[in-house]
């Protein structure tokens, strides 16, 4: 993602939709990608998960915020 290729980090970040027990980082991350590709909505949805598993997610928050 840092590097640019975002096709690649979402194939690598969209795994934490399979995960049986994803953290709020790898939603986050998640959502950086989506937003970075213009897939807003889903981007906030990703956001509001991060924050439904660990509230006072710093990158989560400021995510949303942007």
């Amino acid at each position: 993602f840092k590097q640019g290729d975002y096709d690649t980090a979402l194939n690598y970040s969209q795994t934490v939709e399979n995960c049986k027990n994803p953290n709020a980082s790898g939603y986050v991350n998640f959502g950086a990608c989506l937003m970075a590709k213009g897939q807003v909505e889903r981007a906030i949805s990703c956001f509001q998960k991060a924050l439904e598993k660990e509230p006072g997610h710093f990158e989560a928050i400021f995510n949303l915020g942007m």
